[in-house]
């Protein structure tokens, strides 16, 4: 099963690299990983290239675009990734990832046939990267 990444980026410096290295370390490490930087005006591409310089490990693919909003970005690196893999994780430039995820999520799909998607938890961080809870509501998505 072939299993890519793409990140969207926008002025991500503060927690880009945090995140980009939770995907690097996975259990199991993704097929490839797609990078799209959405004309950001921070110091988000000279990190990403750093990453990419100090990964040669993994197979990046990285976009420096003009800015259209994350919904097109997302599009667009899902054009990029599609029929190139048999799934695609989706990854904001904020998320932290725990370092079994892709590992955990492939089981689950290798479980059920014919499965078309997938989505998991989360648990929300603060921008100390400390992470807390909100009290539950019945009848939303917690």
């Amino acid at each position: 099963m072939k299993i890519g990444v793409i990140v969207a980026v926008y002025n991500g410096e503060r927690f880009l690299l945090e995140q980009l290295e939770s995907i690097a370390n996975q259990s199991r490490k993704p097929d490839a990983i797609w990078i799209r930087d959405d004309g950001s005006t921070d110091q988000s591409k000279p990190l990403v290239q750093q990453f990419i310089t100090d990964h040669p490990e993994l197979c990046i693919h990285f976009i420096q675009g003009q800015n259209v909003g994350f919904k097109e970005n997302f599009r667009l690196l899902l054009s990029e990734a599609y029929n190139k893999m048999d799934w695609i994780f989706l990854s904001d430039q904020d998320d932290r990832w725990d370092s079994d995820r892709i590992l955990k999520m492939e089981k689950q799909i290798q479980k059920v046939d014919n499965m078309s998607a997938i989505a998991s938890s989360f648990r929300f961080m603060n921008q100390k990267s400390e992470i807390y809870s909100i009290p539950l509501k019945q009848g939303w998505s917690n």
